[in-house]
């Protein structure tokens, strides 16, 4: 079931971003599909979101073990998944990541596992088990794909990101629990810029962490509170591809930071209508400027434009 409705809400603000101009926005709010239950069309608190290369959302649907799909205009296409523990099953996926090849890579998370799927639906290998070797999982939340096909994965429970090739072989780890640099508490997701860096959402210890592929540390921003670019256990992080870096955190909102973290704009508020987010915990962005949102308490997405690309 597709609910839909259109708000007017934000005010327009200019950004140099890169040497071009950028206005940072909220036009429109859309309530994209969803809607409570198990269904196909519904949503049973949706995780961590992505698109393939043909314009297609995929939405980890938490609490409906199951991966859903939807064409450009929110539309229900399909599902990956069922309830379980064989090969296929899922079991609370909360990560989601698409491929160059839009091989679909999920964070199967309560099965303790990274599972694969080709762009047609067929299951084709998973890897991992719960433990803390490398390789081995502990509650995975979030997995991307960097334009290389390198996969790094948010090992949340461990307290570290681990790398793999395309495959499901090891290359990589790095982190350990605290809250020192490089360290970490419950990292919920991840993003990997096409300029190499890794960014993560350090949930835990309220911050945003920014590494080199080889997991080298090179920046960090945010400290707890609700306060303008402040954090409260960022949920989920993505780029549009122009410099831009957007963090949705239990806050209610979607925050807006430039690459060195200087805090520019947020979206949202707690609530259920026009401009309302609750817990959202999914977050795409286009380069095109629009924002894919997981408002998983409100057991929908919705989508607004955050930005007008450079020119």
């Amino acid at each position: 079931m597709m609910k839909r409705y259109i708000a007017a809400v934000g005010i327009m603000a200019g950004v140099a971003v890169l040497g071009s101009p950028l206005a940072l926005a909220a036009p429109i709010w859309d309530a994209k599909a969803g809607g409570t239950g198990a269904g196909q069309g519904y949503l049973n608190e949706p995780a961590q979101v992505t698109l393939d290369s043909q314009g297609r959302l995929y939405i980890a649907d938490r609490m409906n073990d199951r991966i859903d799909i939807y064409d450009g205009a929110g539309t229900y296409a399909a599902t990956l998944g069922r309830s379980g523990s064989g090969q296929g099953d899922l079991f609370r996926p909360e990560g989601i990541a698409v491929g160059a090849d839009d091989r679909v890579f999920v964070a199967d998370s309560g099965n303790h596992r990274i599972q694969v799927f080709a762009a047609n639906g067929d299951v084709l290998h998973a890897w991992g088990q719960l433990g803390v070797k490398p390789g081995q999982f502990n509650s995975p939340g979030g997995v991307t794909a960097d334009v290389y096909g390198t996969i790094y994965v948010a090992d949340t429970g461990n307290n570290r990101i681990q790398v793999f090739d395309e495959n499901g072989t090891f290359v990589h780890a790095w982190g350990s629990r605290g809250s020192k640099k490089g360290q970490f508490e419950q990292p919920a997701a991840l993003w990997a810029a096409p300029d190499g860096k890794v960014w993560v959402a350090d949930t835990g210890n309220h911050r945003i962490q920014v590494f080199d592929s080889s997991g080298n540390f090179l920046l960090q921003f945010g400290n707890k509170g609700m306060g303008p670019g402040k954090l409260f256990n960022p949920q989920a992080i993505a780029g549009d591809g122009n410099g831009i870096i957007y963090v949705a955190d239990v806050n209610h909102r979607l925050q807006a930071y430039t690459s060195t973290g200087i805090f520019l704009k947020s979206w949202g508020r707690f609530g259920a209508g026009e401009d309302g987010l609750n817990l959202p915990t999914g977050l795409v962005v286009t380069p095109g400027g629009m924002a894919y949102v997981a408002d998983s308490g409100n057991h929908r997405i919705v989508d607004f434009r955050v930005n007008s690309a450079p020119t």
